[in-house]
């Protein structure tokens, strides 16, 4: 699906400038890319859209955990459109559990976890949620453990690699095992270049 979605965003640009929904995904593939100057002026170029509906707030949020690792701005933007009940929530919360997961505030980023598990077919992102949550508060083996579980996705080789960075950066990592989850994680991010950084 992600492919085809791929080849109609840039074979067909006349059909993707009248939809939200396809201009969204392109501004995605542009932060997966890291075209980090393209990226803004889609987003803007999103938020004029009259069916815009929250989605450019989730990429500004995106945006300001890649480009400039500001977690709380894109916690607080993330929340004002929570709040006010704009688009799709459970997207708003995705982004939200990682920003605030990252920024320490992980009762915040817990309840959306939740939230987003109760919702009827959205179990999959709740577990993908739970690895990252994890990872990012150093329960590495625990994260590893969900890890394993997870079924097959396009992101698996990038949040792998997240994982491996994050345990080899623990300064309960002994120093000789560090190198060699640098290395694998390394291999891993080569390999999935196009992944964003943030999706999960």
């Amino acid at each position: 699906m992600r492919r085809e979605l791929g080849e109609l965003v840039s074979t067909h640009s006349d059909m993707v400038e009248k939809s939200a929904a396809l201009f969204d995904f392109k501004v995605a593939t542009l932060l997966a890319e890291n075209r980090i100057p393209e990226a803004e002026g889609a987003i803007r170029r999103l938020r004029a859209m009259p069916d815009d509906n929250g989605r450019s707030v989730c990429n500004q949020a995106r945006l300001l955990m890649q480009r400039d690792h500001n977690y709380e701005e894109a916690e607080r933007i993330l929340k004002d459109i929570i709040d006010k009940r704009v688009g799709d929530p459970v997207a708003a919360r995705r982004w939200r559990a990682i920003a605030a997961a990252n920024a320490g505030h992980f009762s915040v980023a817990r309840q959306d976890i939740e939230f987003i598990r109760a919702r009827t077919g959205r179990q999959q992102i709740a577990e993908r949620l739970d690895v990252y949550f994890f990872m990012i508060q150093g329960e590495h083996d625990r994260a590893d453990r969900l890890f394993s579980q997870l079924r097959d996705s396009a992101h698996d080789g990038r949040l792998r690699a997240r994982i491996l960075e994050a345990r080899a950066s623990d300064v309960r990592t002994p120093i000789a095992e560090r190198e060699r989850l640098r290395a694998e994680a390394a291999e891993l991010r080569a390999r999935n270049q196009f992944a964003s950084e943030y999706d999960v």
